[in-house]
Formats: C-alpha cells, structure tokens, sequence
C-alpha cells in the first residue's frame, strides 16, 4: 500500500511494518541556573492518540542506541553538542483510558566558545584594566577618573548584551553572578580611588595646618627671646671705662655681651655681607661712645 510520506507493508506472517515521515519542531524545558556551562535533557514523547493499551501497545525492540538512529551531519548544532541518546516507556491514565508514550531523550550540552568571546574575556579585560588605574599617580585625579567610568560603563554595556540572548528568567544565571563580581571589582575600584583622593587631600590639610602653627610657635619664641635681651639691655647701663691696658672689665665684657645678643638675633638669618656690615657699625658706634671713668678704679690710679 503506498501512501505519501508512509510507508504500510503486510507480511505473510500477519506482521505489518508502518514507517511514516515527519517534520517535528519540538520544545525542550531548559534549566539556565548554571548557563552556559549547563547540560539538557531534552525529552521526545510520541504515542496513540485514539487507541489504548488494550488495543495497540508500543515496545523497543532493540537497545537504547539502536532504537533511535541520529545521523551525524544533522546532530552538528552551533549552540549544543549531541552527547548521546536514551529511550524509555510511559504509560498514561486519562478518562478515556490508559495508553503507551514512547520517550527518546538527547542529552545535549552547550559550547562555552562563543560566550569566552564575547562576554568573558571582554569582562576579564575590563576589570583587569581598572585595576591599572592604580599604577598611575595619585594626584592625577582626571586619568584615574577617566578609567573607572569608563570601565563601569563598558560592563553595564556587557552585561545588557549578554542579558538580552538570554530568555526572561527570574533568577541568576552563572554568567549573571560572573558579571556581578566583575562589576563590583570595577566599581570598587572607583570607590576606592575616591576615598584614597578625599582622604589625601585631607591629610594635605592637616599638615598645612600644623605647619602653619609651627611657624607661629617658632616665631613667638623669637620674639619672647629677643624682648628678654632688650629688658635686659634696657635694666642694664654700664658705666665701665676702658682699662689702660687695652682689657675690658668682667662687667663691661657681660654688658657687651648683652648688647650684642639682640643683634646677633635679629641678624642670625642674613647673609654673610649682612652680618659683616651690622658689626662694623655696631663697633663704630661703640668706638663714639664716651666713656665714663669708673670711680673705683680712678681712685686706685690716683692713689
């Protein structure tokens, strides 16, 4: 008996072969917790619609390997590879009746290739590259700013790319919590840059300030130092005449000592051509000086 697409033979001995043709486009339930690295069972089921278990019943009659055939030029998927097949055999309760479900399940596991291309390694490089940020120098705040938003942005971009070939689950993929670490390398990053700048600038401050205070302290115990020599050099009026000798007295030596402190002071930070000509000066005028001849010592010379 020849039909289109069918094929129905009788045989001698009562047995009829029945081979038909057909074009199935099946769907597989597909669970992506641990996409792309996951592995499918995808289940075909086929059976009698209209004749139960008491009038046609369907058995294997050989192994699982040979009871379905798959050819190795239609197995060639872009997305999967064929790891091999399996059969088994259902039976079915409805109101009508029970009948026979034939199943063949292929195992299927996806190829990673084209996701390392285009989401891994793109991934990888980025948080890679917002960790060279580093190396730069602190103080170059528009680089380093520069860096960690544009590595931001780059893994926004990544991860709706790769969220779109994706069907609309509502839970986390491996790929997701891949990005997601990613992501927070990179954005830490960014956080980490500005708490390093906040914090610098700060510490800058902090020392300006105790600098400045330094400097005020340094300069009041100058000037408690120089009021100290001047009280003194006011308090003290010597009245020493220079000793026939050429040699000074013990008190005319102590009160040009006191003299010479205030000077010496205020001078201690000019030049060497500074210095030199503020004591010749100072010894000027203390060659003009007049002198008044101690009585204690006249009295001694007349005598």
């Amino acid at each position: 008996m020849t039909m289109p697409n069918k094929l129905l033979r009788i045989k001698d001995n009562g047995t009829l072969l029945y081979t038909m043709r057909l074009t199935v486009h099946a769907e597989c339930p597909m669970h992506l917790e641990d996409f792309p690295m996951d592995f499918h069972s995808c289940p075909l089921k086929f059976g009698s619609y209209a004749y139960t278990i008491s009038e046609v019943t369907y058995k294997w009659t050989r192994n699982a390997s040979d009871s379905v055939v798959v050819e190795g030029e239609s197995s060639r998927l872009n997305q999967y590879d064929l790891l091999g097949q399996s059969v088994g055999q259902e039976t079915i309760k409805s109101s009508t009746g029970e009948y026979t479900v034939m199943t063949a399940h292929f195992h299927l596991k996806r190829k990673i290739g084209y996701f390392v291309i285009q989401t891994y390694l793109p991934c990888i490089m980025t948080v890679i590259l917002s960790q060279v940020s580093f190396w730069l120098n602190r103080e170059s705040v528009p680089a380093r700013t520069v860096f960690g938003v544009t590595t931001v942005l780059t893994m926004t971009t990544l991860s709706i790319s790769a969220r779109n070939s994706l069907p609309k689950v509502a839970y986390a993929t491996a790929m997701d919590w891949f990005i997601a670490v990613c992501y927070a390398f990179v954005f830490s990053a960014l956080i980490e840059f500005a708490t390093v700048n906040y914090f610098t600038k700060r510490g800058w401050a902090w020392d300006g300030k105790s600098v400045v205070t330094d400097k005020k302290k340094e300069r009041a115990s100058v000037m408690k130092k120089n009021n100290a020599y001047a009280v003194a050099v006011a308090n003290y009026a010597p009245t020493l005449g220079k000793d026939p000798s050429g040699s000074l007295p013990h008190h005319r030596q102590r009160g040009r000592r006191l003299l010479l402190g205030p000077v010496q002071t205020r001078l201690r930070r000019r030049g060497f051509w500074e210095r030199a000509g503020a004591e010749e000066d100072f010894q000027q005028r203390q060659q003009n000086r007049p002198h008044v001849p101690h009585p204690v010592p006249g009295a001694f010379r007349e005598f």
